[in-house]
């Protein structure tokens, strides 16, 4: 295990919540569709009821938008939960290796590092003692280096 799979841990958590926001707007777009029975307008040219030739407005339900939108939804909700095995298995992957360290230390701070994501600074407050935040910093820089 080294940095790079802690890394691929904290972006692949990020991409899991990016999908989840993508997943809730669509949601409260589809839903503003259903229920504010949403018109669409266009004009187009022919023969009017009165038998004239020229401009006439249509209007109805946007029938294609909102099924292509239901399918992205649908593409988007299978996506999000083959996200979440893969973020599953790498959360129990990293949180084996974190408790196999011998050092209660360096198993706190990688801990709020990655799981809790924690900046450098809230990380040294919870730390306790004379930690600083480039203490912190240093200190799990030189560790993954080592490994």
């Amino acid at each position: 295990m080294d940095k790079e799979v802690l890394e691929q841990y904290s972006s692949l958590k990020a991409e899991y919540l990016d999908l989840q926001d993508e997943i809730r707007k669509l949601e409260k777009q589809i839903r503003k569709m259903e229920t504010s029975r949403c018109q669409v307008s266009d004009s187009v040219k022919g023969t009017r009821t009165d038998g004239t030739y020229g401009s006439i407005r249509i209007t109805g339900f946007p029938v294609p938008d909102y099924y292509r939108r239901k399918k992205l939804l649908e593409d988007r909700k299978r996506k999000l939960d083959e996200f979440e095995l893969q973020l599953l298995e790498l959360t129990n992957e990293v949180d084996d290796y974190i408790n196999s360290l011998a050092d209660s230390r360096m198993r706190r701070m990688i801990r709020y590092k990655f799981f809790d994501e924690l900046s450098w600074v809230q990380m040294a407050h919870r730390m306790g003692g004379k930690c600083t935040a480039d203490g912190c910093r240093k200190q799990i820089e030189r560790f993954l280096e080592e490994k």
